[in-house]
């Protein structure tokens, strides 16, 4: 069954095989070094999101590799960390209180109109006043794209920060 690798890719070499171009793409974690085996097809699929010091997400079959005595990983998918907070992420909280006004919800639909996906993160409201609390879900039809960008935006109106970065 295959399974999800994460790393920085510090290099890619590739090679003409037998059923055409494959990449050897070295990933770096904590714990060492992986090659991972894109063939022809996942590399012309995925080769926009392979590059060097980006941090990539590979779902890979793994096998033992007699040769090294560790593991072969062959590539299945590939996600840059914008795929993966999008794929995994199931829902994002934003926290108003007392202190937001009519400008701060202007912003916010603006960042939120500028970030649209279809198939994007659902958004939660966690409203917080002295007199009231309550806990929004927006509309399937507001939800977003968790790009750099737009949580950099969500960061700026401190709507999204710290221990209430709300990623589920």
């Amino acid at each position: 069954e295959p399974q999800w690798l994460a790393g920085v890719v510090i290099g890619v070499r590739i090679k003409m095989g037998r059923r055409g171009k494959m990449a050897f793409v070295s990933l770096e974690d904590e714990q060492g070094t992986q090659d991972i085996i894109l063939y022809d097809e996942q590399l012309s699929a995925y080769k926009d999101k392979i590059k060097e010091d980006q941090l990539i997400f590979v779902r890979a079959k793994l096998s033992n590799d007699e040769y090294s005595g560790g593991f072969r990983a062959t590539a299945e998918e590939v996600l840059s960390l914008t795929d993966a907070r999008n794929r995994f992420t199931r829902q994002l909280w934003l926290r108003f209180d007392a202190e937001a006004d009519e400008a701060m919800a202007q912003q916010l639909l603006q960042i939120l109109s500028l970030h649209r996906m279809d198939d994007g993160c659902p958004i939660y409201i966690d409203y917080q006043h002295a007199a009231a609390l309550c806990q929004l879900r927006l509309s399937l039809a507001w939800r977003i794209d968790l790009n750099d960008s737009a949580l950099q935006a969500l960061r700026t109106l401190s709507l999204l920060s710290g221990s209430y970065a709300g990623l589920n």
